[in-house]
C-alpha cells in the first residue's frame, strides 16, 4: 500500500499497523475511542500493545510492543510520555509510529 506521507491520518496509520502487525502473528489490543471502554482508560495510555508469541518454525521471537501513533507532526502529550516511559523502564519495547515510519515497520515487527 503507498500512501503520500502529508495526507496520512492517525487512522489510516492506525489500520496499516493493525494489518501488518496481524498479517506477522501479533495479537493486537487498542482500545476504539468511541467504544465505552475507552472512557474507562487511562489518559495518555498507548494506542496500541501487542503481542507475539515464539513461533520456531516462522522464526518469529516472542515480544511486546507498546506503541503510541502519531500524525506526521503530531506531538506526544505529557501523560503519554509518562506511559512510554514507565513501560520502557520495564525494557518493554516502546515505539512513537509516523506515517514517515511506514517504510521501516516491516522491519521493526520481524
Amino acid at each position: 500500500m503507498v500512501m503520500v506521507m502529508h495526507s496520512v491520518t492517525e487512522n489510516e496509520l492506525l489500520q496499516t499497523v493493525l494489518e501488518m502487525a496481524e498479517a506477522m502473528g501479533y495479537v493486537v489490543y487498542h482500545v476504539f475511542e468511541q467504544s465505552h471502554y475507552a472512557k474507562r482508560t487511562v489518559i495518555g495510555f498507548p494506542d496500541l500493545v501487542m503481542y507475539r508469541p515464539f513461533d520456531f518454525e516462522r522464526g518469529w521471537r516472542r515480544r511486546l510492543i507498546v506503541m503510541e501513533l502519531k500524525s506526521q507532526r503530531g506531538v506526544l502529550t505529557e501523560q503519554q510520555q509518562d506511559w512510554l516511559s514507565c513501560f520502557s523502564s520495564f525494557k518493554i519495547e516502546t515505539y512513537i509510529v509516523r506515517p514517515s515510519d511506514l517504510d521501516s515497520l516491516e522491519n521493526l515487527l520481524k
